[in-house]
């Protein structure tokens, strides 16, 4: 069954045509609208790949073979999606109520440091205890 796809390289947009899963395929000129280019084994008829070994139409066509993989698995990304969300809402609730119980233990830990402080302050002003005389002092 052929398959057509519009790819974007580096700012430069290709349409691809593939049969299936085949690694083969015909891929659009970027430089010259309405050539297109035979990619198969890992090969391209361009003069591009003639000169360097690689070129972009390779990367076009193994972009397609990535968009197929994506669009197959697009369940399991949306029910992903979903269970992602349920956890980051569970989070967000076991979050609120550590920060509520936190909040209760600062408060209960002011309580404790009140209380230490009023056991610590003197109730009322205290008198000097009265003067002992040292034995064998002269008076």
């Amino acid at each position: 069954m052929l398959k057509e796809y519009g790819v974007t390289i580096k700012g430069k947009e290709y349409r691809a045509i593939r049969n299936g899963t085949a690694p083969a395929g015909l891929v659009s000129s970027a430089s010259h609208p309405g050539e297109w280019h035979t990619v198969k084994s890992g090969a391209c008829d361009c003069p591009g790949f003639s000169y360097r070994g690689k070129c972009s139409h390779l990367g076009a066509l193994a972009a397609t073979a990535l968009v197929e993989r994506w669009e197959a698995h697009k369940g399991e990304r949306e029910a992903l999606e979903r269970e992602a969300e349920a956890l980051a809402a569970r989070l967000e609730a076991i979050l609120g109520k550590l920060a509520l119980a936190q909040e209760a233990e600062d408060g209960a830990w002011l309580q404790v440091q009140e209380m230490a402080q009023e056991t610590e302050k003197p109730k009322g002003k205290k008198k000097a205890p009265p003067a002992v005389p040292l034995a064998g002092a002269a008076a």
